[in-house]
């Protein structure tokens, strides 16, 4: 296992970790982009900085819980959270110019096109951003976590029991995982229903 050699102080452990996992954590992470209205150099950066922070510290990384590559996503996708905030705490900072919006740049519902009910359904709930719409609807923030999630077309249980504080790989955290993963896409559906009845021309 690539782990252990890198553990024993193998010197070409961590070229073969890079070359093997990292390629499937950035496409992973990827599908975070738009969602999170970010640049391609950011989400680099998240899957680079998970990587240095696992080859400082791999006594950190526990082969009983998870796969490298998953604990290596579920760190690049704290780093993208980071860096995503980041990013909103900066531009809060900076000065506001209101534009118009005629000019405003597309959306990320008009971005992020996807055969997906939840995805339609968001994009019909007020807020000018991801989070508002989510907290419209979710008010408890791991419930907007999964759903983003879900968005980003993330399956691994894993990630979601992370986000839910479960640990371990048992029947039981997945069908916890499963449970909540439903209740989210139930509210999302409950929504849009409400949008059919007030909306006289659907």
């Amino acid at each position: 296992m690539l782990h252990d050699r890198l553990i024993a102080g193998d010197p070409t452990a961590r070229a073969l970790i890079a070359s093997e996992m990292l390629p499937a954590v950035y496409e992973r992470l990827s599908g975070y982009r738009i969602a999170y209205r970010v640049d391609d150099q950011i989400v680099q950066d998240a899957v680079t900085d998970a990587f240095f922070e696992y080859a400082d510290y791999p006594e950190a990384f526990d082969p009983d819980r998870s796969s490298l590559e998953a604990y290596l996503r579920m760190a690049a996708y704290r780093n993208l959270q980071n860096s995503k905030e980041k990013v909103e705490t900066q531009k809060k900072n900076e000065t506001a110019v209101e534009l118009d919006p005629s000019n405003r740049n597309v959306s990320w519902e008009e971005e992020f096109i996807a055969n997906d009910e939840r995805t339609f359904i968001l994009s019909q709930i007020p807020g000018k951003t991801l989070e508002e719409k989510l907290a419209h609807i979710l008010p408890d923030k791991p419930d907007q976590v999964i759903c983003l999630l879900m968005l980003g077309g993330e399956r691994d249980s894993a990630f979601f029991a992370e986000v839910l504080g479960l640990s371990g790989d048992t029947e039981t955290v997945r069908r916890d995982v499963k449970r909540h993963k439903d209740r989210v896409t139930k509210v999302l559906q409950r929504f849009g229903k409400r949008l059919s009845h007030d909306d006289p021309e659907r």
